[in-house]
């Protein structure tokens, strides 16, 4: 990668097995995964986010980035809702849920976890409807 880039993992206690996807955090704002990796969700549910795949990670408008900044506990949440939108190979509802449950086991504060939750609920239909018509 470039010098516009910053290569970290987050490491993230789910279930008492430590998550990692490794990532690359670029100038903007985009976050690359440069290798496959897998997410337990719940008791039967694995998502596999493929090897450079990109996201712009959580959503999150800069004024709040005090508050709520843009790469925190919930980014690996942020990444699998990415991917789950974008591929679309479950109902919005279902991505919606697991995206709550992936903050939950992250230890993302159960408030701000619902917060965010409500929020793609509200907001999420117009990255749905972005993500149905490019297919």
């Amino acid at each position: 990668m470039n010098r516009q880039s910053i290569s970290c993992l987050f490491f993230l206690f789910a279930q008492g097995e430590i998550t990692v996807i490794p990532i690359v955090i670029l100038k903007a704002k985009k976050i690359y995964v440069y290798e496959d990796s897998k997410r337990k969700v719940g008791t039967d549910t694995t998502i596999q986010i493929p090897r450079g795949f990109v996201s712009d990670g959580a959503s999150i408008p800069r004024f709040l980035w005090t508050i709520f900044p843009p790469f925190h506990r919930w980014t690996d949440s942020a990444i699998i809702h990415d991917f789950l939108y974008k591929t679309q190979f479950i109902d919005r509802n279902v991505c919606d849920k697991i995206f709550l449950e992936c903050m939950l086991e992250d230890g993302v504060n159960k408030i701000v976890a619902y917060l965010f939750y409500f929020n793609v609920r509200v907001f999420g239909k117009f990255a749905w409807g972005k993500h149905t018509k490019s297919k």
